[in-house]
Formats: structure tokens, sequence, C-alpha cells
């Protein structure tokens, strides 16, 4: 497995598509990307989309390492979404070295547990998400 494309169901539930590396016990993710399924324009179709797995702007090196035993499945994904995948890449690639991100801190006295406890139920009802504890498959 040398910087081949692979898609990859991670034991969280998350789909990515990546470059990927190994050795004895670690998958080493060069720009993964996160697929995302969503409702086509046509009933019973579904659309693909990718975004980074990680934000550039959050990490700049896209490179990542996760334990082979938080993999469920391992495949070689069709030609065209390998395209749409280095397409993707370069896009994402080509608008991190255009923006920056500035960030702040916030002192303690700005930034209370009903702030985090308000985001939270924020987003919960956002994604509309289910927050029970069990395991995505």
């Amino acid at each position: 497995m040398n910087n081949e494309v692979y898609f990859l169901r991670l034991k969280t539930g998350e789909d990515i598509i990546s470059e990927i590396t190994t050795d004895d016990s670690t998958y080493t993710l060069l720009n993964p990307c996160k697929v995302l399924y969503l409702k086509g324009k046509n009933a019973g179709f579904i659309s693909i989309s990718l975004m980074q797995w990680v934000f550039g702007r959050i990490c700049k090196d896209q490179v990542f390492d996760i334990a082979k035993s938080e993999v469920m499945t391992l495949t070689i994904p069709n030609k065209s979404l390998i395209e749409h995948y280095h397409d993707s890449v370069t896009h994402f690639n080509e608008t991190e070295s255009k923006s920056e991100v500035e960030y702040e801190s916030l002192s303690d006295e700005e930034f209370s547990g009903e702030d985090v406890d308000e985001g939270l139920e924020l987003i919960k009802k956002l994604l509309d998400i289910k927050t029970d504890k069990g395991s995505l498959h």
C-alpha cells in the first residue's frame, strides 16, 4: 500500500477517502476527506460530497495516523470517486493558501458553562443529532 487512494469506514461511522501508507499497526492518512451523503435532486438518488476530515485551518499538516483497529473496512473506490478526491484535495489546498483565520481567546468571565450548554443545545438542534451513546455503523 503505497500512497494509493482508499475508502475507509471507521468504527465511529465516518466514511473517509484518503491516500494511505501503512505499517504493522497504523494507517497513515494523507489528505483525508470525509464522505458526505446528501439527498439528490431526484427521488431515490444521493449525491456524494467530500470535505476535509480535519480542516486545514485547524492544522496545516494533513497527515494523520490512526490505529488499524479503528478501521472497520478498507477498499479501493471507483475511478470517478478517486478523480473527485484528487480534484477536492487540489481545491482545498488552493483555498487554504488564500485565506487566514484569526483566533481569539476568551477569558473565564466572558465564557461560562451556561454558554457551553446553550451552544451544544443549538448545535444539536441545527444538526438534528440524537444524543444517545450508541455506536454508529
